[in-house]
C-alpha cells in the first residue's frame, strides 16, 4: 500500500496527465486555422465543424441575450476572412419562391401540411420570437451533399422574415446508431429543429440475409461487430458506445471503450496529423501540390474536384505570379506530349462566366450578399455556372510558344515580365477520356483531363474556414449535359463496370445495389437502424425533420414499386408521423453524382424543396 506523499504524487501525476491530454488533443490541436476545403480530412473536419457549430450557436445565444442581435445580423468574425466579401448582388432568393415544380408529388407525405394555427409559408415571425431560429442538419455525406448552408440560411431567413442559423453536422457514413450518441451535444445546442436527410444506404443493408438463403432476415451479430468497428465508435463516443452496449461487449472492450473516452490521445492522435500537416503547408506560401479537392481560383473551361483541367483552360496571367506550376499526370504523358501557351491582352474576355455568377465560387456568410433569384428553381440559370471552352473565341494571341516536358509530374514555367499580363491560355495535345490517352479534338476538349492545377492556384494567401463551402466542377456539369441513354451508359461505366470488384471506391455501392435487386421478394422487417432512428428522435430535446431524400432513378428503378419499399415508408410514417417526408423519387439522373449523392446542381435544386419542408416543421411543431 503506497504510503501518503506517493499517493499524492500518483494523484498529482494522473491529474496532469489527464490534463495535458486535454489540453492538447482535445483543444490545442483544433486551435491552428483551418485551410482545408469541402469533404476533406473527414474525421478532423466533422470534429472541427461540430465544435464551430457549438461555438457559433453559442455566441449566437450570448449576443441575442446582450443586444437582440444574431449571427444573420451581424457579420460573424470567424466567417468574414473569406475573399470576396465585398461582392454584392441586387437580385437575391425570393422570400416566396416556391421549390420545384413536381408533378403528382401533392399528397401528404411529400407535402406535409402544419398542424393547428399554423402560419403562412412566406409569413411573419412568431410572436415573441426574439433569438434567430438555430436549424442543425445531421446526418452521412447525403446531408453533407444536399445542403449548402449559407444557402438554405438566405432562403430560410427570407421566407420566415426572420435571423436564421444553419449548421451542418455531418460525416462519411453516419449512421442512425452515430446520430443518437451525438445527440447529447446536438441538445446541448438548444437548437429550434434538426434536419435529418437520410437513405436506404444509411441503414447498413448489406446484412440483409439473401432471400434464397436460409435464416434471420437480418444478421444482427454482422452488423454489431461491424459497428464497433467503426470509427465514429471508437473516436468519438467509445465510452457512451460501451455503456450503451454493456450486455453485448467482453470486458476488455467495455475497458477499452471507458478508457478511450476519457483519455482524448487514444482516440485522436492517430486522425488529425494529416489535416495539421495541411494546414502547416497551406501557410508556406509555395504551391501546394499535396491536396485533396481544388480550392483555387476557377479557370475558364474548368477543372475537375481534384485539380485537373480540361483540354483547353485560361486564366489571368497574374495568377501564376513569376512562374507556372502545374502536374502532368503520369497518365497524361506521352512522347509528343505538348501544351501551347498563348497570351492574350487583358481586354479579351475568355472566362465565358457571368461575374456575379463567378462570385458563388466563394463562400458568403455575410448578411450582405444575396444569392440570385432565379438560380434555384431555373436550369437555365443554374447552366450560367457553366465552365465555357475558351478554345472555342477566335481570337488571335499576342504571343505563343509551346512546352515539351521530359517526363511526368510537377513542372514549372518562368514567365517573363511581358508573360505576366493578360490572359494566358493553354491547349493540351491529349486528354484522358475514360481512363485512355487521347489526342485532343472537338469531342473531347471539354470533358477530357488533363493537368492538375496546385491546389491554390490563383490565391494570394490560404483560404480559411471553407470547410462547409463546396464548388460547381466539370464532373458536375458533364452530367448535366447528358441524355438519359447517355447517362445510362456513362453511369454504368463509372458505377457498375465489370470489374468493380476490383476498384474499392465502387465495392460499397455496387454491394447495396445487389442488396437493393433483393427487396422486392422480400418480407419487410424493421433493421436496428431503423429502430435506432425513433431512438434519435425521443433523445432529442426538439422536434426532428426526418426525410427519406431522393435517390437514383437508376438504382431505384429495381425496388421502388415493391411491397418491401411500401411497407418501408409505411413504417417510417407510422413511427415518425408529420415529422417524417418521403421526397424519395423527385429528382432526375442528371442531378445524381452516383447511386445517392447530390450533384452540385441537384443541391441547388433541392434547396427550395428543403426550405418548404423546414418552414412548414418549424410551424407546426413537428
Amino acid at each position: 500500500m503506497p504510503g501518503g506523499k506517493t499517493l499524492i504524487w500518483i494523484l498529482i501525476f494522473l491529474a496532469s496527465t489527464l490534463l495535458l491530454d486535454r489540453f492538447v488533443f482535445d483543444y490545442l490541436i483544433f486551435q491552428p486555422a483551418n485551410h482545408s476545403g469541402w469533404d476533406s480530412y473527414r474525421w478532423y473536419n466533422f470534429e472541427w465543424n461540430f465544435r464551430f457549430a457549438e461555438r457559433s450557436f453559442a455566441s449566437d445565444q450570448n449576443e441575442s441575450a446582450a443586444n437582440g442581435t444574431s449571427r444573420a445580423d451581424a457579420e460573424n468574425d470567424q466567417k468574414l476572412s473569406q475573399p470576396g466579401n465585398d461582392m454584392q448582388q441586387q437580385d437575391s432568393v425570393s422570400d416566396s419562391e416556391p421549390g420545384p415544380e413536381y408533378e403528382g408529388k401533392q399528397d401528404s407525405e411529400t407535402n406535409p401540411k402544419p398542424a393547428g394555427n399554423s402560419r403562412e409559408a412566406s409569413g411573419t415571425e412568431p410572436k415573441n420570437k426574439t433569438e434567430p431560429y438555430r436549424i442543425v442538419v445531421l446526418g452521412s455525406s447525403i446531408a453533407r451533399y444536399s445542403v449548402q448552408t449559407e444557402v438554405l440560411e438566405q432562403l430560410l431567413r427570407n421566407r420566415l422574415n426572420h435571423p436564421v442559423q444553419v449548421e451542418l453536422i455531418s460525416h462519411a457514413a453516419m449512421m442512425p446508431e452515430d446520430a443518437f450518441h451525438y445527440t447529447p451535444r446536438i441538445n446541448a445546442m438548444k437548437p429550434d429543429l434538426v434536419v435529418y436527410p437520410m437513405a436506404l444506404v444509411d441503414l447498413d443493408l448489406e446484412h440483409l440475409t439473401p432471400p434464397h438463403i436460409p435464416g434471420p432476415a437480418f444478421d444482427t451479430d454482422a452488423h454489431f461487430e461491424f459497428l464497433k468497428r467503426r470509427v465514429p465508435a471508437q473516436r468519438f463516443y467509445p465510452a457512451s458506445f460501451a455503456w450503451e452496449h454493456l450486455d453485448r461487449l467482453s470486458l476488455t472492450e467495455i475497458s477499452s471503450g471507458l478508457m478511450s473516452g476519457l483519455l482524448a490521445g487514444i482516440r485522436f492522435s492517430g486522425q488529425w496529423w494529416d489535416a495539421l500537416e495541411f494546414n502547416r503547408k497551406s501557410e508556406s506560401g509555395s504551391p501546394l501540390k499535396s491536396y485533396i479537392y481544388y480550392q483555387g481560383k476557377p479557370l475558364a473551361g474548368g477543372l475537375y474536384r481534384e485539380g485537373k483541367t480540361s483540354g483547353c483552360v485560361a486564366f489571368p496571367a497574374s495568377y501564376a505570379g513569376d512562374e507556372l506550376n502545374f502536374e502532368i499526370p503520369p497518365e497524361l504523358f506521352t512522347p509528343g506530349f505538348k501544351i501551347t501557351l498563348e497570351w492574350f491582352s487583358a481586354d479579351v474576355q475568355l472566362s465565358g462566366l457571368d461575374s456575379d455568377m463567378a462570385a458563388m465560387w466563394e463562400p458568403h456568410w455575410e448578411k450582405g450578399y444575396e444569392y440570385p433569384a432565379e438560380l434555384l428553381r431555373n436550369e437555365s440559370m443554374q447552366r450560367k455556372l457553366f465552365f465555357a471552352d475558351p478554345c472555342n473565341i477566335d481570337v488571335k494571341p499576342v504571343r505563343s510558344r509551346d512546352y515539351r516536358a521530359d517526363g511526368s509530374g510537377w513542372k514549372k514555367i518562368p514567365l517573363a515580365s511581358e508573360e505576366r499580363q493578360g490572359w494566358v491560355r493553354l491547349k493540351l495535345s491529349h486528354v484522358i477520356v475514360d481512363n485512355s490517352l487521347q489526342p485532343v479534338s472537338d469531342a473531347n476538349r471539354r470533358y477530357g483531363e488533363g493537368l492538375r492545377m496546385p491546389g491554390q492556384f490563383g490565391l494570394e494567401e490560404a483560404p480559411v474556414d471553407q470547410v462547409q463551402h463546396r464548388r460547381w466542377f466539370l464532373e458536375d456539369q458533364r452530367l448535366m449535359d447528358l441524355t438519359d441513354l447517355e447517362y445510362l451508359k456513362d453511369y454504368m461505366q463509372r458505377i457498375q463496370p465489370d470489374n468493380w470488384k476490383h476498384r474499392p471506391a465502387l465495392i460499397p455501392y455496387n454491394n447495396l445495389r445487389i442488396v437493393k435487386t433483393y427487396l422486392p421478394v422480400q418480407d419487410f422487417v424493421p433493421v436496428y437502424q431503423l429502430k435506432r432512428l425513433k431512438d434519435v428522435r425521443n433523445r432529442l430535446d426538439c422536434p426532428m425533420l426526418l426525410i427519406l431524400n431522393p435517390e437514383n432513378p437508376v438504382e431505384s428503378a429495381v425496388f421502388e414499386d415493391s411491397q418491401y419499399f411500401a411497407d418501408f415508408k409505411e413504417y417510417l410514417h407510422r413511427e415518425h408521423g408529420a415529422g417524417y417526408v418521403s421526397l424519395h423519387d423527385e429528382l432526375p439522373m442528371q442531378y445524381f453524382a452516383d447511386p445517392h449523392h447530390f450533384t452540385y446542381f441537384g443541391m441547388l435544386r433541392m434547396t427550395p424543396r428543403y426550405a418548404d419542408l423546414i418552414v412548414a416543421a418549424l410551424q407546426s411543431g413537428h
